[in-house]
């Protein structure tokens, strides 16, 4: 709660969270070292035997031989390029598809490029090279795009955002409205651990992942 007292004053995202983040991050990190246990530890434990990734990158082939189970794909061409550029896209998606196999995720990260059009059109356009998600489609703030996005994205075809929201306040407009399928909190950036701990009770009570 005194976190959010003091934003009040200096703001309530950006580098004033990104500094909070950053010493909430810190007294975990001490907490363990008093403790003398991993923080995963003091948060419950590992839940799993093993962990998958995927990655990021131009060259999802790559990734593949490497043993990712997905390649997320930097979106070259945007809205300014026209139909052209949206061809482009889609070349580029199923050249890779191609070299992967059909098992393998394929995702794009449009780095909060587009407009709502060209966010709608996008994934229809990929959805016969099974396009896993389109991520970070939209500004971040504009979750009323976010909500139409995924209400006329093809079935089966996941929105992901959340990167550059803060705080369990921020999570909840996303979760409420139906914005994503997928939320992608930055510990770094949305309030630190403490806060994670609420977002992912918030996500969990929504059924996002």
């Amino acid at each position: 709660d005194q976190m959010f007292r003091s934003t009040v004053y200096y703001g309530r995202k950006g580098i004033v969270l990104n500094a909070i983040s950053g010493v909430d991050l810190a007294l975990w990190d001490l907490l363990g070292k008093i403790r003398k246990e991993p923080v995963y530890h003091i948060l419950g434990g590992a839940v799993r035997d093993e962990l998958v990734f995927y990655a990021t990158s131009d060259r999802p082939d790559l990734a593949r031989e490497m043993g990712f189970i997905g390649g997320k794909m930097p979106l070259h061409h945007g809205p300014a390029e026209g139909e052209a550029g949206m061809r482009q896209n889609i070349e580029e998606l199923a050249t890779m598809r191609q070299r992967v196999g059909e098992d393998f995720w394929l995702m794009f990260d449009c780095w909060m490029s587009l407009d709502l059009d060209y966010a709608v059109r996008l994934p229809h356009a990929a959805d016969e090279y099974r396009l896993k998600w389109i991520e970070e489609a939209l500004l971040p703030d504009d979750y009323w795009g976010y909500a139409e996005l995924r209400n006329r994205a093809p079935a089966g075809m996941l929105v992901t955002t959340g990167e550059h929201e803060s705080t369990r306040h921020g999570f909840r407009l996303l979760l409420e409205m139906g914005c994503c399928d997928i939320i992608q909190p930055d510990v770094g950036w949305c309030g630190g651990i403490t806060e994670l701990l609420k977002i992912s009770a918030l996500a969990d009570a929504h059924g996002a992942m």
